[in-house]
């Protein structure tokens, strides 16, 4: 029976070979690789975003079916996906969510975001609350929204929120329409305060251009203000999407990431622009985008859609690992009892891997390492991934040369790398920060 090497029977002709490596000073390719141990992660600490639909306006006689959107967020602000969200409409039966319900419960996709749609039946305020919950964790939102039954009553309530104080004397242009506001009629910016955003605001999918005018008439017991209210086609809001290839840990300076926004839609059928954030200070334009991320770290990405007047934004995130440039070490033991300590530097270029190194016996006798590899990889350096490669070995007592064939294997993050030799020995060497 073949006597195990450090809890791993080696296969025939292992003892033939550990000896006259031993004798070479090139015994022991062997480590027995020791488990990981768990860390244990801290506690989430959620939050909820609101990414469309706070403050809207919605105006009942257009039929529009208001969108409203969440974005759950951990708390390293990362999108967290995965998370249950529900969403409680308030009483008052002024609104539906999803035509006809009053609870509907979503699951955040890969960029943590959940939607509902809210249908507006009757004037007045509509209040959402928003929960969410991931791994013991929770986070609530409160959404206000304003339902009017036509675009004048928006209009009007715009007026008495902005219109100006009654009893003013005479003056000219807007400042006198402000001045006599109290009389009647749409004062100086009132426009501004139907949706609090000036011209140009949406109020329902409507999209309102406030003109002030003033008569310069302004008596003791109301003066006149005039305003124009310009209301071109009605314009929806375009909805971003984007979806990221590959969704898993690439290696830095290598993996080229993909980015597409094609499943972004214009409810007005509108053609749309596309220009992009990768969050390393980069940017892109256009409705597909490829870049390569020259460091490690998580990165988010922004996609901003536009249709000529409305804009929308959908967001996500790419995680990027290291590539094999660095050093890797190990400390094995062979059953005779003789320990190597190995080191090994590696760089890369492309699918190209050179590395030297050194593995040193206890008691002292060293011997130097050169490896020439290349990653076997077709799937965009994303590992597990092949690393075959060739060693050659020079015996620092003698000077004598040995030459093998080894198959390696880089694991998933390329923080680990496990080569076997061709006689079926194994060596784990990990990456020394």
């Amino acid at each position: 029976m073949n006597r195990p090497c450090n809890g791993i029977e080696t296969r025939p002709g292992c003892r033939s070979l550990v000896t006259a490596l031993a004798s070479a000073a090139l015994c022991g390719l062997l480590v027995a690789a020791a488990p990981a141990r768990a860390v244990a992660q801290p506690a989430q600490e959620l939050r909820i975003v609101v990414l469309e639909g706070e403050d809207s306006v919605n105006i009942i006689e257009q039929g529009t079916a208001v969108p409203t959107l969440v974005e759950v967020r951990d708390r390293n602000d990362l999108p967290v996906s995965g998370a249950s969200v529900t969403f409680l409409l308030g009483e008052g039966g002024t609104a539906t969510l999803n035509a006809g319900l009053s609870q509907v419960a979503a699951t955040t996709n890969a960029l943590g975001q959940a939607a509902v749609t809210v249908n507006p039946l009757a004037s007045g305020a509509v209040q959402l609350q928003v929960t969410a919950a991931f791994q013991g964790q929770t986070a609530t939102a409160a959404i206000v929204q304003t339902n009017f039954a036509t675009l004048a009553e928006a209009a009007a309530a715009g007026a008495g929120a902005t219109g100006g104080a009654g009893g003013g004397g005479g003056g000219t242009s807007a400042a006198g329409g402000a001045a006599g506001g109290a009389g009647g009629g749409l004062g100086a910016g009132a426009i501004v305060g139907i949706a609090a955003a000036g011209a140009g605001a949406a109020i329902g999918g409507v999209t309102l251009t406030g003109e002030e005018e003033g008569d310069g008439v302004g008596s003791g017991g109301g003066g006149n203000g005039s305003g124009v209210i310009d209301v071109p086609s009605p314009n929806t809001a375009p909805v971003a999407v984007v979806s990221m290839t590959p969704d898993a840990l690439g290696m830095a300076g290598l993996t080229r990431y993909r980015f597409d926004g094609r499943g972004s839609t214009d409810p007005d059928g509108d053609a749309l622009t596309y220009s992009w954030d990768f969050g390393d200070g980069s940017t892109g334009t256009g409705a597909t985008a490829r870049h390569v991320y020259e460091e490690r770290g998580r990165y988010s990405v922004t996609l901003t859609v536009s249709d000529g007047r409305d804009s929308a934004r959908a967001r996500g995130s790419v995680r990027v690992g290291p590539n094999l440039m660095g050093r890797f070490g190990a400390t094995t033991t062979l059953d005779d009892g003789i320990r190597w300590d190995w080191t090994l530097d590696f760089t890369q270029n492309g699918r190209q891997v050179r590395g030297t190194g050194t593995s040193i016996r206890s008691p002292p006798q060293t011997i130097r390492i050169r490896i020439r590899g290349e990653i076997r990889n077709t799937n965009n350096f994303i590992c597990p991934c092949p690393l075959p490669s060739t060693w050659t070995v020079t015996d620092g007592a003698d000077g004598q040369v040995y030459t093998d064939v080894v198959d390696g294997t880089v694991r998933a993050g390329a923080n680990t790398i496990q080569f076997r030799t061709s006689s079926g020995l194994e060596l784990v060497v990990r990456r020394q920060e």
